[in-house]
């Protein structure tokens, strides 16, 4: 077969074609090793949920809104519960260390007791902004509604 694909035998036009499709073919099955390693998606979730926890620790110097810190903790809860599935199906293949898998474990109760606290507290907050925005009536000058019986306040005309 080497004999048939040597350079020598080849035409000038024929040999871009065929290093282009051995170089097509070589990026082609690193992009499919890729994407069936487990552990290059093991590696890639654990980093991310590493990025999520620097930046939760980054609440003590500046204060999140409630929101945010729902958004964050809700993040983790997710980037968590996938960690802790893959390390289970993939860790000792990939050689992971024997204590990663029960500190995920164990962390997993106190991240949804911080984000169920943080939704909720995300959740009153919205309650409180929407009751405060819909029960605005439009104000008299007097500071009332400007509705006695149904009907607008009228001021009296003229000197007093």
């Amino acid at each position: 077969m080497a004999f048939l694909l040597s350079p020598s035998r080849l035409g000038r036009a024929a040999k871009p074609v065929l290093i282009a499709l051995l170089l097509s073919a070589g990026t082609s099955m690193a992009l499919a090793q890729d994407a069936a390693d487990p552990c290059a998606a093991l590696g890639k979730l654990l980093a991310d949920r590493g990025k999520v926890v620097q930046n939760i620790q980054g609440f003590q110097k500046k204060k999140p809104t409630a929101a945010q810190a729902c958004n964050a903790f809700t993040s983790l809860s997710k980037l968590s519960n996938a960690a802790i599935k893959a390390t289970e199906q993939d860790g000792a293949w990939c050689h992971v260390p024997e204590n990663v898998l029960p500190s995920l474990e164990g962390q997993q109760a106190d991240i949804s007791k911080a984000r169920s606290q943080a939704c909720g507290v995300a959740a009153n907050e919205k309650k409180m902004q929407q009751r405060a925005g819909g029960g605005t009536a439009k104000q008299g000058p007097l500071g009332g509604t400007g509705d006695i019986l149904g009907g607008p306040v009228k001021l009296p005309q003229g000197a007093l």
